[in-house]
């Protein structure tokens, strides 16, 4: 499920949930990154481009099931 690949990926990175918000263009607060990653938040394209932009992958490996 793309919430679990993100949540994920920031935790590789070794970002707080905090820190990942700060990383948004404006910045989110951490309780928007936690109803993303428990599944909470429904999510446009723009903001999985945006989350795949800054995790650093394609969209499509967000998306993709696999």
């Amino acid at each position: 499920m793309i919430h679990q690949k993100i949540k994920q990926l920031r935790k590789e990175k070794g970002l707080t949930q905090t820190g990942f918000g700060l990383l948004f263009t404006p910045p989110v607060k951490k309780q928007y990154v936690s109803d993303i990653e428990s599944g909470k938040a429904n999510l446009s394209i723009e903001s999985i481009e945006k989350i795949a932009k800054i995790l650093g992958v394609k969209n499509h490996f967000l998306i993709d099931e696999k």
